[in-house]
């Protein structure tokens, strides 16, 4: 997979502009601390995103300094490459990015002109592709050929990541996961970044989808799993009353009758 997708793209560097240019252009705030156990450390600095009145910045300009900021290397493949510099962001507005807000918010920027990024190294040197859902509609690529595999216990680490595809592995033992997922499957909507199928004869699913997506999901999952289980347990406990109740009243039957 990875032999493919390093002919299939190149470093975003060929994608870059000599300059961001004079209507729109970016300035640094001071560092901001890493967190250690973060598969996206917090960045360098933070962006000021400067819009003149009546222009828009392109998505190949704010990836540049997404890139830069973050010391995340960019994959853009030559389509895209030349589809970002055509795309605006759709700011109306100049905003000041603190560090901490960086991926949230250029995440945010991408999801909304329906493009996505694809881990391809979670440690250095940090790789992501940038993909575009519609062209990956138009080759029929599936949300497996560009999602990260996320142990569940990492999710959370995922949660403020919008654009950034994942897949995962949850466990549900109070919930029939082939019911949920059949009643999940007519929500989604795109096979390239949505995804939902039970694992075998277990209590598992496998979801798949941005990483803000599948964490809420999860989250919401393992709440409405603990909701069966409390409710299970309480069918047992009002099954083994009623158990009892009616061993009481044969006992009190066989007693009341004549010897």
């Amino acid at each position: 997979m990875l032999v493919s997708l390093f002919a299939a793209f190149f470093l975003s560097t060929g994608c870059a502009s000599a300059s961001a240019g004079t209507s729109a252009h970016l300035t640094f705030e001071p560092a901001v601390s890493t967190a250690g156990s973060d598969p996206f450390p917090t960045p360098s600095a933070g962006m000021k995103i400067q819009i003149a009145p009546g222009e828009e910045m392109s998505l190949d300009k704010l990836l540049d300094e997404f890139s830069r900021v973050t010391g995340q290397n960019l994959l853009i493949s030559k389509d895209s490459c030349s589809a970002l510099k055509s795309v605006p962001t759709g700011l109306n507005r100049s905003v000041d990015v603190p560090a901490n807000e960086v991926y949230s918010f250029v995440e945010n920027v991408l999801a909304h002109n329906q493009y996505v990024l694809q881990v391809l190294s979670d440690h250095e040197p940090r790789l992501l592709g940038v993909q575009s859902l519609a062209q990956g509609r138009n080759s029929n690529r599936s949300l497996s050929d560009l999602a990260h595999y996320v142990p569940v216990k990492d999710i959370g680490l995922y949660a403020r990541h919008p654009a950034v595809l994942v897949t995962t592995m949850v466990e549900l033992p109070s919930t029939d996961v082939r019911q949920l997922s059949n009643s999940l499957r007519t929500l989604l909507s795109d096979a390239v970044s949505q995804q939902i199928i039970p694992v075998g004869n277990t209590n598992s699913l496998v979801l798949g989808g941005s990483g803000a997506a599948v964490a809420n999901l999860v989250t919401v999952l393992r709440e409405c799993d603990e909701g069966a289980k409390r409710a299970e347990e309480a069918r047992q406990k009002e099954k083994e009353r009623e158990r009892k109740e009616r061993e009481e009243s044969k006992a009190k039957s066989a007693e009341e009758q004549p010897k």
